[in-house]
C-alpha cells in the first residue's frame, strides 16, 4: 500500500524580520518529508496578493503564522492568516520573536515559541508533533449561509408607506474551536 502523500505546509511570514526562521523551518520540513510552500518574492506597499499565493493556501492542509512585529503590522500576513483561518486549514501560530504582538484573530489561539534559537530543537518537535495531529486554530466549517443581519437598503419615498419596515436580526456569537493541546 502507498504511503499518504505528506503534508502540504503555508509558511505565512513578514520578510523584514521572519525570513530567518521562514527559511530554516522550510529546510527543516522538507527534510522531515513535507511539502512547505513559501514565497520568498518581497511583496510591498501597493503590490497585490497573488492568485499564486491564494492557490498555495488553498491546497494546503497546515498554515504556519509566524509572528513577528513586522508580520503583526502587515495587510498581507493578516490576510494570509485570515483566509487559512477561512478555509477551515490547521493554522498553527508561531512566536518568532520576543514581545510580539498578538492578531486578534489568533489572541486566545495557543501558540509554539520559537523565541530562543537554543531551544530551537525541542520546539521543532512539539511543531511535528502539532503538525502530525492536526493541532492548530482553525473556524468551524460553515453549514449553512446565514441570513443577512439586515434587509436590504430600500429608499423611503415622500408619499406614506403601509410596507413593513426592515427588521434587524441580532447577530449570533460565532462559536471557536480550539483544536490544540500542550505538547509534551
Amino acid at each position: 500500500m502507498p504511503s499518504p502523500a505528506p503534508f502540504r505546509i503555508f509558511i505565512s511570514y513578514a520578510h523584514r524580520d521572519g525570513a530567518t526562521l521562514a527559511l530554516r523551518l522550510q529546510h527543516d520540513l522538507t527534510a522531515a518529508s513535507f511539502n512547505v510552500w513559501l514565497d520568498t518574492r518581497a511583496l510591498h506597499a501597493a503590490d497585490t496578493w497573488t492568485l499564486e499565493i491564494e492557490q498555495a493556501i488553498d491546497h494546503s492542509q497546515v498554515v504556519l503564522a509566524l509572528l513577528t512585529p513586522a508580520s503583526y503590522a502587515s495587510n498581507i500576513c493578516r490576510a494570509e492568516q485570515l483566509r487559512s483561518l477561512r478555509q477551515g486549514k490547521c493554522v498553527i501560530p508561531i512566536l518568532a520573536a520576543p514581545g510580539t504582538d498578538i492578531p486578534l484573530h489568533l489572541e486566545p489561539k495557543h501558540y509554539l515559541d520559537f523565541t530562543d534559537t537554543r531551544s530551537y530543537d525541542a520546539a521543532f518537535h512539539s511543531l511535528l508533533t502539532d503538525i502530525a495531529a492536526l493541532n492548530g486554530a482553525a473556524l468551524p466549517p460553515a453549514t449553512a449561509p446565514r441570513p443577512p443581519l439586515m434587509s436590504p437598503f430600500r429608499p423611503r419615498s415622500r408619499t406614506t408607506s403601509t410596507a413593513p419596515k426592515p427588521s434587524v436580526r441580532s447577530a449570533t456569537p460565532c462559536s471557536r474551536r480550539t483544536a490544540i493541546a500542550p505538547s509534551p
